[in-house]
């Protein structure tokens, strides 16, 4: 259950893969 665990990292990861390709890297 990570995801609840830390769900800023995914959302965060998500949410900048969507506004930008290159955050994906991130």
């Amino acid at each position: 259950m990570d995801r609840l665990a830390r769900p800023s990292f995914f959302e965060m990861r998500r949410e900048c893969i969507r506004l930008d390709r290159e955050c994906a890297d991130v």
